[in-house]
């Protein structure tokens, strides 16, 4: 209801999954396809205005894939977010989104912004279960 799912799209379908195979995958057998398959990535894979501070990218960032975030703590010790790492947890990764009025996800952000401690933390856990 806040907007994230816009950019981060929760499910996709795998297609055909039809992929070439050079001569060194066509002599060491086939590989596992995937075809069809209804997948939970929790991304769109575009590029959208984010309009950070000390952005390199001019402002445009590719929707991170949320899958597996929420055991990055668990794998790597780190709580980093976003794709430049910037944001040292969830929360601060959702208000980056905001950082400018220019900001696809703006609106997202403030709407985060404005819920009340109970429904922040239950979209933190969310996210971190994903």
């Amino acid at each position: 209801s806040m907007g994230c799912t816009g950019c981060h799209r929760p499910s996709w379908t795998t297609g055909n999954d039809e992929y070439w195979k050079d001569y060194i995958v066509r002599n060491q057998g086939p590989l596992p396809r995937y075809a069809h398959q209804k997948i939970w990535p929790y991304t769109d894979m575009v590029q959208h205005r984010l309009c950070m501070e000390n952005d390199i990218r001019s402002g445009w960032c590719r929707t991170t894939p949320l899958w597996g975030r929420g055991l990055s703590y668990q794998e790597t010790g780190a709580h980093d977010r976003l794709h430049d790492c910037r944001a040292r947890n969830v929360v601060e990764a959702i208000m980056w989104h905001g950082y400018s009025k220019n900001s696809d996800a703006y609106r997202a952000s403030q709407k985060f912004y404005n819920l009340s401690k109970e429904d922040r933390d239950a979209v933190v856990s969310f996210v971190n279960a994903i």
